[in-house]
């Protein structure tokens, strides 16, 4: 074979020598990243046929203009991938893959080489994750829907590195995701259940009295505080329309229309990552856009949630009066003693009281929407309208999630069915 001036072999052919240790050195000079230099790479094998093997396989990627070689971490290259392809996605989805990158990949994969990466060494990643859980959840084993939406960010970060030349190939093709856990079952309120947290609702002031009475009758410092500020209307809207938290709390009296009786959700108020940082603070609370283009809806209201909100406004009035001094009228439907939206978690703690009032198993804010939509479909109405009411992009989503409440309907209306 033909040598250069200084007796090497000529670039991209390699050379293999056998070491004092037995094992078979594999040297090759490959293509830069076109900043001028000519790495060489270097690798160790058991035996001559496999250290030629590999000599013939990146000879052959090299002549087919394939072979990549790059240095750059994963992590690295995801924090990179982050701040430039991920602009212009929802705040809170950008939120989610900062910590998807930070709390899960990075700990695990973050100082692998990008292009060195293996079907086999992402494969027991995933596998790895679905068990362990990430830094955020202290290890706790991740639901199946956290782990889909890490492969398709992760899956979509590697497509991008196989564009810009930073990889071969995306591992991420072969990769089967771990199988799916049994479904849990959806919390829905009873009948019973509903019942009782009416009465509540309705009856906060006498019934946050009597406990605070109870409380310091058993001598207690513990004190519930009066819903003064109108919270009880935040769990009306959420129990009557299914709409998200987000989007409750974001809702402003100009979308509410009570002469044709509609409630328009067009945005959702959520906690996300300050991208900004200028405050110093981590994150921020933002009025942005709804979780898909079919979030944007009219949602109609009965005769009941149109009195409870004219009930409302007329209580907001006179706490403007009352807190004219601290009060921000900035036309927000609900809000604090500022005039500001109220946050999420305060509405869930606020929640977590009422049903500690009304004697109910534990639950969530979510629950509610599950609670609508299954009472929408005993009832017997209609699938495709309760698609559009919730916000689903198709009807196949509200199918998947509610189609043992529609199947337990369906038997109930045919046992009763006779020629």
């Amino acid at each position: 074979m033909a040598r250069n001036k200084k007796g090497r072999n000529p670039n991209c052919t390699g050379s293999i020598t056998k070491r004092k240790d037995g094992l078979y050195e594999c040297k090759i000079t490959v293509p830069g990243n076109g900043d001028g230099k000519k790495p060489r790479i270097s690798k160790y094998f058991k035996t001559k046929k496999e250290a030629e093997l590999f000599k013939a396989q990146v000879s052959r990627d090299i002549a087919a203009g394939q072979y990549v070689h790059s240095d750059i971490p994963v992590g690295e290259f995801l924090k990179e991938w982050y701040d430039n392809y991920t602009v212009n996605i929802r705040p809170s989805t950008r939120t989610n893959y900062k910590s998807y990158i930070e709390n899960t990949i990075i700990p695990i994969l973050g100082k692998e080489p990008l292009a060195k990466l293996t079907v086999g060494s992402v494969q027991r990643f995933f596998n790895n994750i679905k068990q362990s859980g990430s830094l955020k959840n202290k290890g706790a084993p991740l639901s199946d829907k956290t782990v889909k939406n890490i492969y398709a960010m992760f899956n979509q970060a590697m497509n991008q590195a196989v564009n810009n030349d930073l990889c071969k190939k995306n591992v991420l093709a072969g990769v089967v995701l771990p199988k799916s856990d049994p479904k849990k079952e959806m919390r829905v309120l009873t009948k019973d259940e509903r019942a009782k947290l009416i009465s509540v609702l309705d009856n906060i002031e006498e019934i946050t009295a009597l406990k605070n009475k109870e409380e310091r009758a058993k001598k207690s410092s513990v004190r519930y505080n009066e819903d003064s500020f109108g919270y009880r209307y935040i769990v009306f809207v959420s129990l009557y329309t299914g709409a998200r938290i987000g989007e409750v709390l974001a809702l402003e009296w100009s979308d509410i229309d009570f002469e044709n009786k509609s409630i328009t959700i067009n945005k959702s108020f959520n906690r996300v990552y300050d991208f900004d940082n200028d405050t110093g603070n981590k994150t921020k609370l933002e009025c942005g856009a709804t979780k898909t283009y079919s979030g944007n809806r009219k949602i109609p209201m009965n005769d009941r949630l149109a009195q409870k909100l004219l009930e409302y406004k007329a209580l907001q009035e006179n706490l403007k009066e009352v807190l004219v001094d601290t009060y921000d009228d900035r036309g927000y439907l609900f809000t604090n003693q500022y005039g500001n939206r109220i946050e999420s978690r305060t509405i869930q703690d606020f929640f977590k009281k009422l049903l500690k009032f009304a004697d109910i198993e534990d639950a969530n804010l979510h629950s509610l929407r599950h609670t609508f939509a299954t009472q929408w479909l005993e009832l017997g109405k209609d699938v495709k309208t309760l698609s559009r009411i919730l916000g689903h992009s198709n009807i196949t989503i509200t199918l998947d999630l509610y189609v043992h409440s529609l199947h337990e309907h369906q038997a109930n209306q045919i046992a009763d069915f006779d020629y």
